[in-house]
């Protein structure tokens, strides 16, 4: 069993990792692939380089971890939750259970392109199935997305609502739908409420699909949605933490650009070894 669990291999992971590997601790990198630094096309104000591509830094922080024996899996991690003596990370594929979470999968939270969705948030739209879901059992709800992460929320809210419709908004399925969930492969148009209230998605063509609520699930899941998921604090949509990068919540972490601006390499790394440091003396307490 591996101690440690960390969602992403940038800078705020691998730094980490390196850490943790040296101290004689286990940890697993999980990350789908590369991040916002791979787009990066120079870094000048980086220390030891006159100038270095973001891939190029990645990809070297990446063999450095690899020489040094860190497992990197390369999968997508669709949720975090609390368990027994640590947590469950969960990937489609794989389930993990470490004593120790480090949340560093960057800043991305993908807003839907529909006017009006962040307007209506408490009235019928939600970032969040599992906080919202309670409030629509019975009724019929939809998804925005078509990854791995939009399949599972949509496969959560399968158990209490009265039907799911997945809204692939023109793109192919990267998960396997199953149970009273309908994919809708038509190009999402706008949001139809009522009094406030959302009450249908009209679709490209021109068709309306009626329903009671709306979350969001564009892209993989994020630190946000990690966050709202477990109740951590948010600063906007960035995670707070305290000077050990606790997330508040005994052995959870966050490093990186997750935790907010400054957005810069040198701090995730300081992040990264500050959050390490934070684990090992968590580990090393009496249980």
């Amino acid at each position: 069993m591996n101690s440690t669990v960390i969602i992403g291999c940038g800078p705020a992971g691998i730094s980490c990792a390196l850490y943790l590997k040296r101290a004689g601790l286990d940890p697993v990198i999980v990350s789908k692939g590369s991040g916002t630094l791979a787009k990066v096309k120079s870094i000048d104000n980086y220390y030891g380089f006159e100038s270095i591509s973001g891939k190029e830094l990645e990809l070297r922080g990446v063999r450095q971890a690899l020489a040094l024996g860190i497992e990197i899996i390369r999968d997508e991690v669709t949720g975090i939750s609390f368990a027994d003596g640590g947590y469950t990370v969960s990937t489609p594929t794989r389930t993990f259970s470490p004593r120790a979470v480090v949340i560093a999968c960057g800043s991305e939270h993908i807003k839907p392109k529909l006017d009006k969705f962040d307007t209506l948030i408490g009235s019928g739209t939600s970032y969040c199935a599992v906080c919202d879901g309670f409030f629509f059992r019975g009724k019929p709800v939809g998804v925005l997305g078509a990854g791995k992460y939009a399949a599972e929320e949509a496969k959560y809210l399968s158990s209490i609502c009265e039907k799911v419709f997945l809204f692939a908004d023109g793109k192919p399925l990267e998960a396997e739908i199953t149970g009273n969930i309908e994919v809708i492969a038509e190009k999402t148009a706008s949001l139809k409420t009522t009094d406030g209230l959302l009450t249908g998605v009209v679709l490209q063509n021109g068709d309306e699909i009626p329903l009671n609520g709306l979350f969001s699930a564009v892209g993989t899941a994020g630190a946000f949605s990690f966050a709202k998921k477990l109740g951590l604090k948010l600063d906007g949509t960035d995670l707070k933490v305290d000077s050990e990068m606790s997330c508040g919540v005994p052995g959870l972490y966050a490093a990186g650009d997750c935790t907010g601006a400054p957005r810069q390499i040198a701090k995730a790394v300081y992040q990264g070894m500050t959050a390490a440091n934070s684990i090992i003396a968590f580990l090393n307490r009496p249980v």
